[in-house]
């Protein structure tokens, strides 16, 4: 399941920068939620169990101008 939602939002960024004209990298969305960005790439692999919060994933989905349900 990890690495279809990191391949989910790899394409979500990319659909992003595409509309937006701005590059969306792992880091700029790990900054946004406050984690460095090696807690955010085990987050979105689901390393250990680690998951997204829903408000780090309402956030996130604000900033890529989506739903939180468009991770799924």
């Amino acid at each position: 399941m990890g690495k279809e939602l990191g391949l989910k939002i790899k394409q979500l960024r990319s659909d992003y920068s595409l509309k937006t004209g701005k590059k969306c990298t792992q880091a700029d969305l790990a900054k946004l939620i406050n984690v460095d960005r090696s807690t955010f790439n085990q987050k979105l692999n689901r390393t250990n169990g680690k998951d997204f919060y829903y408000s780090e994933a309402q956030l996130i989905a604000k900033e890529l101008n989506i739903r939180v349900s468009d991770f799924s």
